[in-house]
C-alpha cells in the first residue's frame, strides 16, 4: 500500500488541481505516519478555502498571484479571523513544498513569494482591525451570560456523562474562569485553602493529542493564580479530598479519566456537547467556554461581585487589563474592597 501511495505521489500532474494536490498530500501524510492532529488541522484549513477553489479544474501549474489574492480577499469579505487566515497560508505553503519535493510542479504556486507575503499581511491587518471593532461593539455583558440556575442545570446534565465528577467540574469552571484543558490538568496540590479565599495555581493544561495524562504549560507559559468563589468552595474541597484518597495512575489529578480513553480531552468534548443538549428542552444555548465568560462578567459587574478590573484580568490570565476590557463590559467597581473574596462570593451570583 505504501509503495502504491508513493507511486501516486509522483503520478503525471498535467491536470493536477489544488483539490487533487490536497488528496495527494493527505495520502502521503497517512503513508508516512504523520501526526493525526496535524492532518486534521490542515484538512480544516483547506476546507475553509473559497468554494471556487474546491470546484475549480484549473491546474496548479496555472495558478498565479490573482488566484492567491482572490483567496485572501474572500477571507476578508466573510470577516474571517486572523487565525483562519494564518492556517490557510500554512496549508497552502505545505502543499507547495510537497508538490515541489515530489516534482509535481517546476516552480512555486501562485507566483512570486514577496508579492504573496504582501497580500497575506494586508489580509491579516484587515482581519485584526475588524476583530477589534467587533469586540468593542459586541462585548460580553451580564445579559449575554447563563444565569446561575442555567449553569446548575448544565452541571446536573454533565453529571449523567461523567458520574461523580461532572457536576463539580462545571461548577468549578464557573467559579474559577478556568479553561477546560486547565481544569483537566489540575492536581490536588494546586489548591490553597486560605482564610480569606480559596486560590488555585494554574500552571499546566492537558495535551489534547498526546496519550493521557500528558500535560504542557498553560498558554504563553504563564503561571497564574485564580480564585474559587466561596459559594462553590465545597466543590473544590470535596474534589481535593477525593483525589487525595484515590490511588493509581490518576491519583494526583482532580478529574480522573473514568472513560479510560487515550485522548481524554476529546472524550470530555463529547460529554460537553451531549450535556448541552440534555440541559434544557431546547438545549443549553452556550458552549462550555461560556462558563469562563460568565465568571469574568459576574466577577466584574456591580450586579455580580464588583471586583476590580486588574484582579479579574489576572485571574483570567490575560496579559493586560486592556484585553479584558475589549472582551467584557466593565463598569468601575468600588475603589477599595472591605470584604474578603470569601465573604464577597459567599452567595452565588444571579
Amino acid at each position: 500500500m505504501r509503495e502504491k501511495l508513493a507511486e501516486l505521489a509522483v503520478a503525471p500532474t498535467d491536470q493536477l488541481t489544488l483539490t487533487k494536490l490536497m488528496g495527494h498530500y493527505i495520502a502521503h501524510a497517512d503513508a508516512t505516519n504523520a501526526e493525526a492532529a496535524t492532518i486534521r488541522r490542515y484538512q480544516v484549513a483547506f476546507n475553509s478555502l473559497p468554494a471556487e477553489i474546491h470546484s475549480s479544474n484549473k491546474p496548479v501549474s496555472d495558478l498565479d498571484l490573482l488566484d492567491w489574492v482572490g483567496i485572501f480577499d474572500h477571507y476578508n469579505r466573510v470577516k474571517a479571523g486572523a487565525a483562519t487566515i494564518k492556517a490557510a497560508r500554512v496549508v497552502l505553503g505545505a502543499l507547495e513544498s510537497h508538490a515541489l519535493e515530489k516534482r509535481m510542479i517546476g516552480s512555486p504556486l501562485f507566483g512570486e513569494s514577496k508579492l504573496r507575503n504582501k497580500t497575506f499581511k494586508k489580509s491579516i491587518s484587515k482581519a485584526a482591525a475588524y476583530s477589534t471593532v467587533e469586540r468593542r461593539q459586541g462585548r460580553i455583558a451580564m445579559r449575554h451570560c447563563p444565569t446561575t440556575g442555567e449553569v446548575e442545570a448544565f452541571a446536573d446534565a454533565f453529571e449523567l456523562y461523567y458520574p461523580g465528577y461532572g457536576r463539580r467540574l462545571v461548577l468549578l469552571a464557573y467559579a474559577t474562569g478556568m479553561r477546560p484543558s486547565e481544569l483537566l490538568g489540575l492536581r490536588w496540590d494546586d489548591f490553597d485553602f486560605g482564610e480569606d479565599e480559596i486560590s488555585v495555581s494554574v500552571r499546566r493544561q492537558m495535551k489534547r493529542q498526546a496519550p493521557w495524562p500528558a500535560t504542557k504549560p498553560t498558554e504563553n507559559r504563564q503561571h497564574r493564580e485564580t480564585i474559587v468563589w466561596s459559594c462553590y468552595g465545597w466543590a473544590a474541597e470535596s474534589l481535593v479530598a477525593d483525589a487525595r484518597a484515590r490511588t493509581g495512575k490518576d491519583s494526583d489529578y482532580i478529574f480522573p479519566n473514568l472513560a479510560g480513553v487515550k485522548h481524554w480531552p476529546e472524550e470530555f468534548d463529547k460529554w460537553s456537547r451531549a450535556a448541552s443538549k440534555a440541559a434544557a428542552p431546547s438545549g443549553w444555548r452556550w458552549s462550555f467556554r461560556w462558563l469562563r465568560h460568565a465568571f469574568a462578567t459576574k466577577s466584574l459587574s456591580p450586579r455580580g461581585y464588583g471586583f476590580e478590573l486588574h484582579q479579574v484580568s489576572e485571574w483570567l490570565g490575560h496579559h493586560a487589563p486592556s484585553l479584558t476590557v475589549n472582551i467584557y463590559v466593565h463598569v468601575s467597581s468600588r475603589e477599595s474592597r472591605v470584604k474578603t473574596v470569601a465573604e464577597t462570593t459567599a452567595e452565588p451570583p444571579r
